[in-house]
């Protein structure tokens, strides 16, 4: 990523981002460059100052989405910290309120977007290392919830349902096929893991 200098840079990297997440979120799919700049209402010499390309963009964009959804199941993480892991009640609610949670990170704005992004750039050579490593990032934080909540699990499975979901135009959101059809079970306890 590159670094921002001063509060100028700061505000237009701001404003292409939100550009970009907005163009992505009423397409469902990645605008052009020139569609982002003309959308912005930046100055087309600054923003060339900065990017060059919409892949320039994008990888800064995912960088900051990076930030966001892991902090979001980090902090739940947190939070259940404190339930009776001898209470299956408590981790049933504990794991719905999980897979709500997660839902409801990929239906956001920014969720929505990286799997817009992901969908386009994933085999491209020059961001797909930094698209793999959220999508690890995400898988590893998942993983230690279902391990806290002693759910039989496969963490990675459970994030690639939405990573793999189709894309489709004119769509509100992303259907996630499996979300309906949970499959995960719990177990007696943390010891059987």
């Amino acid at each position: 990523m590159v670094l921002v200098e001063n509060i100028e840079d700061l505000c237009l990297q701001e404003q292409l981002m939100n550009t970009l997440i907005s163009l992505i979120l009423d397409k469902n799919a990645m605008p052009t460059f020139a569609e982002v700049i003309d959308a912005s209402d930046c100055n087309k010499n600054e923003v060339f100052a900065r990017y060059t390309d919409i892949e320039t963009l994008v990888f800064d964009t995912v960088d900051f989405i990076t930030h966001f959804i892991p902090a979001k199941l980090t902090e739940f993480n947190a939070q259940i910290k404190s339930i009776d892991m001898d209470n299956p009640l408590a981790l049933s609610k504990a794991f719905l309120a999980f897979d709500n949670l997660v839902y409801q990170l990929f239906i956001s704005n920014a969720g929505r977007a990286l799997l817009v992004i992901y969908t386009q750039y994933k085999n491209e050579y020059r961001l797909k290392h930094c698209l793999s490593h959220i999508k690890n990032i995400i898988v590893i934080e998942t993983d230690k919830i279902m391990r806290q909540l002693t759910v039989v699990h496969n963490a990675k499975t459970y994030i690639n349902r939405y990573f793999d979901a189709p894309i489709f135009l004119n769509t509100p959101y992303f259907f996630i096929s499996s979300r309906e059809n949970n499959y995960f079970k719990f177990t007696k306890s943390a010891k059987d893991n």
